[in-house]
């Protein structure tokens, strides 16, 4: 099944991806489902393309009226619906068609859908006017919703992300707030990271960590010597590749500033060099997620992220212990009780009478 970029690029967050198959429908300029929830109201989600032909747009209004009366769950729609609901939401040359921008404020208006707005740059598309150095930049992807669908999730936003090698802007709808980070700080396990071997030093490192140390005799000393070894590459990785997210951020960030010029007439030297190091760090960023999916009969190189993303996030989701039993039947979940807990109940798993 093939879609259209815009419609791939447009990204919702990972509890949306469980869509009820008799419910679940694609044809060729959307995507209809039904979305269920253990414990929750189910709702509606609709993500579209509007047709790129504008005499052909009316049958983009047309399937969206049509899936409404469909049924009553509360409904939110997104993607890049080729068109905007007022003149402003274009930016630069040339005024778009009124009786198109009416005819999509009409379906909006009939299918009773409103606008979730958006955090980012004002715009979604943009490309250079025809025989002139002038941009025009166009809010052509949103995500619009039914007022039971806003009551349901009061706390939605609508991300307008960065891409780096595109003239489109991915969006990204959260339904919920993100959940704080409630991890108790633990020291993790040395893990060696795939990505480390994209850095030609690497090889000469992994010599000069294990060489510093003794030659061992005994297996106390070459756990001893493991566990150097392993130290000096995570302090070697930190420095070296330092967060890849964190780093993604600001490059992204760096690069929305930069286009968001008015003066702004192409790619400059500046740009194009944010532009590669987007490109270079989301490749290391894959080989991290791919690593952490534990798919291993796909390459690195198949730069299938979003598969290996939900991968990812499904083996967290299982391997996160959210609550657990008291003795006296109450639930606990705090992050420092659970931690508590755990420690108490291996503490007196391993000891014996009068001695640990």
């Amino acid at each position: 099944m093939e879609l259209a970029p815009s419609i791939v690029a447009s990204k919702i967050s990972p509890q949306l991806l469980y869509l009820n198959g008799p419910a679940y429908s694609c044809v060729q300029d959307h995507i209809d489902s039904v979305v269920k929830e253990p414990g929750k109201e189910a709702w509606r989600l609709s993500v579209f393309y509007g047709a790129a032909n504008r005499s052909m747009r009316y049958k983009t209004w047309d399937t969206m009226k049509i899936l409404r009366g469909e049924n009553d769950l509360p409904w939110v729609c997104m993607g890049d619906f080729n068109e905007i609901p007022r003149q402003e939401e274009q930016m630069g040359p040339n005024e778009r068609d009124s009786a198109q921008i009416e005819g999509f404020r009409e379906a909006v208006d009939v299918c009773e859908l409103a606008d979730l707005g958006y955090k980012g740059l004002d715009w979604t598309f943009k490309k250079r006017v025809a025989g002139g150095g002038e941009y025009c930049r166009v809010r052509l992807d949103r995500a619009l919703a039914t007022a039971s669908w806003s009551a349901m999730f009061p706390f939605a936003t609508v991300e307008h992300l960065t891409a780096a090698k595109s003239d489109h802007s991915p969006i990204l709808l959260l339904n919920e707030l993100e959940a704080n980070n409630l991890r108790v700080a633990l020291k993790k396990p040395f893990r060696y990271e795939c990505m480390w071997e994209t850095d030609s030093t690497f090889g000469a490192k992994v010599q000069q960590v294990w060489n510093q140390t003794q030659p061992v005799t005994t297996v106390a000393e070459l756990a001893s010597k493991l566990s150097s070894a392993g130290s000096s590459l995570k302090r070697w990785g930190r420095v070296t590749f330092g967060s890849i997210r964190q780093e993604l951020r600001k490059l992204r960030h760096q690069l929305a500033e930069l286009r968001a010029d008015p003066h702004r007439v192409g790619p400059g030297e500046e740009e194009k060099k944010v532009q590669d190091q987007i490109v270079e760090l989301s490749f290391r960023e894959e080989i991290m997620i791919w690593q952490r999916s534990r798919i291993n009969w796909l390459s690195a190189g198949d730069r299938n992220t979003q598969y290996f993303q939900r991968k990812a996030s499904g083996r967290r989701a299982k391997n996160t212990i959210s609550q657990l039993q008291k003795p006296d039947g109450t639930m606990a979940s705090d992050p420092g009780e659970l931690a508590e807990m755990i420690n108490d109940l291996y503490k007196n798993l391993y000891t014996s009478e009068g001695c640990i």
